[in-house]
């Protein structure tokens, strides 16, 4: 259990803004007003963002450095001027992108989907972030996984043996980014002369592509589209290079002392602003109520000098006009006030695992283990997770049980019907014309003219309170659910247990099933109980009293079904049958059991194995 140095509360807007008095902008409107205008912008900046990349890359023009500099950049020229005050811009990218901006792209915007940039500059550069880390997110944790796939559909042919073009794919792979030579020699000039358009040029050979990738992500963009490319001139399934904001319901903002200061300017702002270690509780205490409890906290933490700290609120809050999340940071007292607790770094050789193996453990917290409570998790998709102790005390926390207590059928289906009933649904047919993941610049354009016409067709719609509403209650619900969670296995195992926990990995969302919790589960989990993880390879297929002897013999059963008017087998994957050699006689049996349960004694029985042997070799 670790220590949280921000905590984060949730609330309803309307119930913590002050009434304005006479004379006083009325801030709850002011704010819902900025929020969708906010919406309009990141939207449209998404979209100018991407087309201009695309436009300079294939007119091979010098591609521009993405970061927030150039993103404020895009959301200024997508947002409508009000007026020329604000310092001038005579930067050489800016003249060339609002070139391209007044030339191209200003035809496929709608002037309802546009808004004003006055009193935005501060939430604004939030936004910058936000833009920059979903870009560079998407590459850090997808660029090799997009490479594998283009490397499959570059190489995989029907008539090549499987499993051997697999290995060589896999080779491939490793060339590419280790520049070893492990693949067969038949593909050492594919992988020179294609090389330069799949990975730039690393300026140090000491640090792998792996590494680079971490550090520089926009860098592998072109790599990224060029893939993106050539799996659309074979029909393959695209994917998104750059992020978009597909979904017009206004999101949540950021805003902070300087953003209020903005939002209620009036004489004086500029001083106020120049002053803000004596404004901000001012402002805040004038237009928030802040003796709310839910702007402070009574638990206390020991920190690291052994003094008391405490959570505390220091002027940030994030909100959609109908939900508000109030930032509470670890905080202590010095000098008469409240400061905020800043996380002493220490120097390591190496970081920390955020859910560490048995085997990363030292030899005290091991010998330590071997006398600790032991919970076993199998992690999955019909049983979000699935538990069992070595009492035998079982705890189950399935999908139809989330469904049911987070409400989330009932609300998709209000919101699908409330869309079929206003015609919504009709007119956002007509953009499943065009891709939006397509990276060709003139298809991209064709999508943006489409998006965008439905989308000044459907931006009041969006707006409505409704779906934000719904938002916040599907949090609430989903919030509730998980923290049942976590006080029904304390009430059950204890508090000092520890979780071993299946290191399952879903790759992709399976189809014909509803999206789960996966690692912000794991997290929550975590701020409970110590969690480790366990290689879960194999588990649920194998028997936990047969082990490996019987792998070929276990299998589903099926059941006899009607689907589309027609009889078909169907298999239960829940349950695993084995067949199991009798002791006494000749023959075996067939055993019916829990395919998760299963899995948990197979986890229980790794565990333990390790723990007695202290080594990692696995029994099977």
């Amino acid at each position: 259990m670790e220590t949280d140095y921000c905590v984060t509360r949730k609330h309803k807007l309307n119930k913590i803004i002050k009434k304005p008095k006479e004379n006083e902008p009325d801030l709850l409107v002011l704010i819902r007003q900025k929020v969708s205008d906010v919406n309009k912008i990141v939207t449209l900046g998404y979209q100018l963002l991407k087309a201009y990349y695309l436009y300079r890359l294939e007119n091979n023009k010098s591609l521009p450095l993405i970061n927030t500099k150039f993103i404020g950049y895009c959301l200024k020229l997508v947002s409508i001027k009000i007026n020329n005050k604000g310092p001038k811009s005579n930067n050489t990218i800016f003249k060339d992108l609002k070139l391209y901006y007044e030339k191209y792209f200003k035809k496929n915007v709608f002037a309802n989907i546009q808004a004003p940039y006055t009193d935005l500059s501060y939430i604004l550069s939030y936004s910058n972030t936000t833009i920059l880390t979903a870009i560079e997110n998407n590459i850090k944790f997808h660029f090799t996984k997009r490479l594998s796939k283009f490397l499959n559909i570059v190489f995989m042919d029907s008539n090549i043996d499987k499993i051997y073009m697999k290995i060589q794919i896999t080779k491939i792979k490793n060339d590419l980014l280790n520049g070893t030579e492990t693949a067969g020699i038949e593909y050492q000039k594919w992988i020179i002369d294609n090389r330069r358009f799949l990975l730039p040029n690393i300026k140090s050979k000491i640090k792998s592509y792996h590494y680079d990738i971490k550090v520089n992500p926009t860098n592998y963009l072109p790599g990224m589209i060029y893939m993106n490319n050539y799996i659309e001139s074979m029909n393959g399934m695209q994917f998104h290079c750059f992020p978009l904001r597909k979904n017009i319901v206004p999101k949540y903002i950021e805003i902070d002392t300087c953003s209020l200061i903005q939002l209620t300017a009036t004489k004086g702002s500029n001083d106020k602003l120049k002053n803000l270690k004596i404004e901000k509780p001012i402002i805040w205490n004038q237009y928030f109520n802040i003796e709310n409890k839910v702007f402070s906290s009574n638990k206390t933490v020991k920190l690291d000098d052994n003094s008391i700290g405490s959570y505390k609120f220091h002027g940030n809050i994030q909100t959609d006009g109908i939900g508000v999340s109030i930032r509470l940071s670890l905080s202590y007292f010095k000098d008469g006030e409240w400061v905020k607790y800043r996380k002493r770094k220490k120097k390591k050789k190496t970081q920390d695992a955020e859910f560490p193996y048995l085997d990363e453990l030292d030899d005290n917290k091991f010998n330590e283990m071997k006398q600790r409570k032991k919970v076993y998790i199998d992690p999955g998709k019909n049983n979000i997770i699935y538990c069992i102790d070595d009492k035998g005390q079982e705890y189950s926390y399935s999908t139809k049980k989330r469904l049911n207590e987070t409400k989330r059928l009932k609300h998709n289906k209000i919101i699908e019907t409330y869309r079929k009933k206003n015609g919504v649904e009709k007119l956002e047919s007509k953009i499943s014309l065009e891709s939006g993941k397509t990276t060709n610049y003139k298809k991209f354009m064709n999508y943006l003219k489409i998006r965008n016409k439905v989308n000044s067709q459907t931006i009041d719609f969006y707006n409505e309170l409704m779906f934000r509403n719904m938002r916040l209650r599907t949090f609430i619900e989903t919030d509730r659910s998980e923290k049942k969670v976590v006080n029904e296995l304390e009430k059950l195992y204890g508090t000092n247990c520890v979780l071993m926990y299946g290191d399952k990995n879903i790759g992709k969302q399976m189809r014909n099933l509803i999206s789960s919790p996966m690692i912000g589960f794991k997290r929550m989990l975590k701020r409970k109980f110590e969690v480790y993880n366990i290689d879960e390879f194999r588990t649920s297929c194998l028997d936990y009293r047969t082990t490996d002897d019987n792998l070929i013999k276990n299998k589903n059963p099926t059941v006899k079904c009607m689907k589309d008017g027609q009889l078909i087998n169907k298999k239960l994957h829940g349950i695993l049958v084995s067949q199991i050699l009798r002791k006494d006689s000749i023959g075996s049996f067939l055993c019916y059991q829990n395919r998760d349960r299963n899995a948990c004694l197979n986890i229980k029985a790794l565990v333990n194995y390790e723990l007695e042997k202290g080594n990692t070799e696995r029994p099977y």
